[in-house]
């Protein structure tokens, strides 16, 4: 049969940076402490304000330094754009564009669609876009392969949000998001031991409530404590029974690329499946924040580019996604 491995990689991010004393110093500063929703569903806050410094932020983020935000006028499809370009492969040689996010501000026609426009990929004739909040890259690496194991050809596949734009910036979790795009690139292969070896998916309704966007179009994510200790066991699993279902040893894992939710998860998660500290996680949230369905497409470019993986090595993809949903890769490069 044949499978799917990667080609090529590129990311971008919004060249507006902004640092912890934007929030610190923010007119804003004593925060809102977003609790939930009354009957009407009209957000509800704790009557307590909470003053933050510098610290507390690096302290509750687990270090975020920074995060990007996207520039007036721009939308998800200006990133991927530039994510492409990045990625250096000829868009007339694209047969699909799937893309990961949630960002959409005019929902249709899709990301996937006007990025097939925007970046003039003739042959193109299969666009989708995957809603799986943090979790949409895998998602939507997961639907290209089983198209090129069906089909062949080549596919962008695309994690890209503007969380900038539905922060609500008066609420105290407004310093863990950030804006980007991270794009891969996915062609065929004969070759049974290289590409993308294995994926699993898995969802828990019962963390439904724990991320969302409300009524006024604001992110809003009042189960904190509750979203730790559930991304964390569940990444923890997955990673764990991703290997065993690829048949590789965590030995054969070069690196690991986890959603950059949060410093405290990624730090945690590390933890379980690095145990030795030998440095196979992958970590770059304290540049950029939590860019939801672009953290690991960016992580894992990021890597590509700088030669910190190359051709025979295994990563594993790791992420959590508002639902919660959990996905996961197994590559060979």
């Amino acid at each position: 049969m044949v499978n799917a491995q990667v080609i090529a990689a590129g990311f971008y991010v919004p060249e507006e940076i902004l640092d912890n004393n934007f929030f610190v110093n923010s007119s804003s500063n004593p925060y809102l402490v977003y609790i939930g929703q009354d009957e009407k569903q009209n957000p509800v806050f704790k009557q307590e304000r909470v003053y933050i410094t510098e610290q507390k932020i690096l302290d509750s983020t687990g270090g975020i330094k920074e995060r990007r935000k996207i520039a007036h006028g721009q939308t998800v499809v200006d990133l991927i754009e530039k994510a492409f370009i990045n990625a250096d492969f000829p868009a007339d040689k694209l047969e699909g564009i799937i893309v990961g996010t949630v960002s959409d501000e005019t929902r249709y026609p899709s990301v996937a669609c006007r990025t097939h426009g925007r970046i003039k990929a003739n042959n193109v004739r299969y666009t989708e876009d995957i809603g799986a909040a943090c979790s949409g890259f895998t998602h939507a690496l997961d639907h290209a392969r089983l198209k090129i194991q069906e089909e062949g050809g080549y596919y962008a596949v695309a994690g890209a949000e503007a969380l900038t734009l539905m922060v609500d910036y008066h609420e105290i979790n407004c310093n863990l998001f950030g804006d980007g795009a991270g794009v891969v690139i996915l062609g065929p292969t004969q070759d049974k031991e290289r590409g993308i070896l294995a994926t699993e998916f898995r969802s828990d309704v019962s963390g439904i409530d724990f991320i969302y966007r409300d009524k006024l179009g604001l992110l809003r994510m009042p189960q904190g404590p509750k979203v730790f200790a559930k991304a964390t066991r569940g990444m923890v699993e997955i990673a764990h029974s991703i290997k065993e279902k690829a048949g590789i040893s965590k030995d054969e894992v070069k690196m690991y690329f986890p959603h950059q939710a949060n410093g405290r998860i990624v730090d945690y998660v590390g933890g379980k499946i690095d145990p030795q500290n030998t440095g196979k996680v992958y970590r770059n949230i304290e540049r950029y924040g939590n860019m939801s369905a672009a953290t690991v497409p960016v992580a894992f470019a990021e890597a590509w580019q700088n030669k910190l993986i190359k051709e025979g090595d295994a990563v594993v993809l790791l992420d959590v996604g508002s639902g919660l949903v959990f996905g996961s890769a197994l590559i060979r490069i």
